[in-house]
């Protein structure tokens, strides 16, 4: 559906996207997630054809577009500050991009703005101006107006960054719901690790204008493929510094932790003794348990820490312990200052040097 090869682009001597490539699929809802500056806007705006690439080639529907204008590629964007022509209603904002285009017939207009709108839910404002609009209906006009011409792809960049809270989650949802219906190729362009995972059928992540990982929500979560990636959704995982030691022909990992010896074979192929690394654990990959617990060399570690602190998410609680960990649990009957013992997986311990992901433990 869309190719984009060797893609860059540089001001200023600044380059912004370095000798990027990504495909991606018909029907599709793609996801370009990285911190300010890694690039995302510049790629949106590329395809779109809004911005110049200094070399590269994009290719949509099998067709070349590298040099072709914006008007002319069959795409329709939706910006992070969503605007709605003051000057008209809702009926003539959708109706605007139809107006130096032959897509319908002129007596076919009315019933694809009444069509776009009630997908919306917008139909009883049509004959409103943009004044009288809350933030979420302006935001549903703008979605509406770049449906209305059928595009073969939508680029949307942060387009729920400026709406408050609850009325992001309602539009997240029902923006999922919109892509179904519609079956058309959706990239969203984020910033939001929550929204991306929620919303995404595959996720690139960005970083210095290249693509550092491209996956599934679960494939990411579960295996970063680089430090960067890890850091990245660090919020999901426990970031712990470890040191690499052996004795005898036994690798050990020591932290906070605890001692651990490693036993994934692939792993230690890649390790030499008294190296800094770090471990990632996710926070809901650690389990209480009702054992006392030492670290042990089985498949599971096992430690006793105190609860520090205990914060609540909806009906989650987050552990903060005493030796570092963060550890999810739904389970109620914990206080702060307990003791308790947990286990992990040595599966589940992902252990990176400064640049890539080593393997794990066991």
């Amino acid at each position: 559906m869309l190719e984009l090869s060797n893609i860059t682009k540089s001001f200023n001597k600044n380059k912004v996207l370095d000798a990027l490539s990504l495909s991606i699929g018909k029907g599709e809802f793609f996801a370009i997630l990285g911190p300010s500056g890694s690039g995302k806007t510049s790629l949106l705006n590329v395809i779109a054809g809004l911005l110049k690439q200094d070399s590269g080639t994009v290719v949509l529907d099998s067709a070349d577009v590298t040099d072709t204008p914006p008007n002319k590629r069959n795409i329709s964007m939706v910006f992070q500050n969503f605007f709605v022509y003051p000057h008209l209603n809702v009926y003539e904002n959708i109706r605007y991009p139809l107006r130096y285009t032959n897509f319908y017939k002129k007596e076919e207009i009315p019933a694809k703005i009444r069509e776009v709108a009630g997908l919306l839910n917008i139909s009883h404002l049509l004959y409103r101006k943009s004044y009288e609009l809350s933030g979420g209906e302006k935001q549903r006009v703008a979605l509406a107006r770049a449906i209305v011409k059928s595009p073969s792809l939508f680029l949307l960049d942060e387009p729920l960054s400026s709406l408050d809270y609850q009325l992001r989650l309602k539009i997240r949802a029902e923006l999922r719901n919109l892509h179904r219906t519609l079956k058309k190729t959706f990239i969203y362009v984020t910033h939001d690790q929550a929204e991306a995972f929620y919303l995404a059928d595959r996720v690139a992540i960005m970083s210095n204008g290249r693509i550092i990982q491209v996956g599934s929500p679960r494939e990411i979560l579960d295996l970063p493929n680089s430090l960067f990636t890890a850091e990245f959704v660090h919020s999901y995982y426990n970031e712990i510094p470890a040191t690499i030691f052996a004795e005898g022909d036994i690798l050990y990992m020591d932290s906070e932790a605890g001692r651990m010896k490693i036993d994934n074979k692939m792993t230690k192929e890649k390790l030499s003794t008294q190296r800094q690394l770090k471990a990632f654990i996710k926070c809901q990959d650690i389990f209480p348990t009702g054992g006392k617990g030492e670290a042990s060399s089985d498949n599971v570690v096992q430690f006793r820490a105190r609860i520090m602190d205990i914060l609540y998410i909806s009906d989650l609680r987050l552990l903060v312990l005493d030796n570092g960990l963060r550890m999810t649990t739904f389970l109620p009957d914990f206080s702060g200052g307990d003791e308790i013992s947990a286990c992990i997986e040595k599966c589940n311990i992902l252990l990176y040097d400064e640049h890539r992901l080593l393997g794990t433990l066991g």
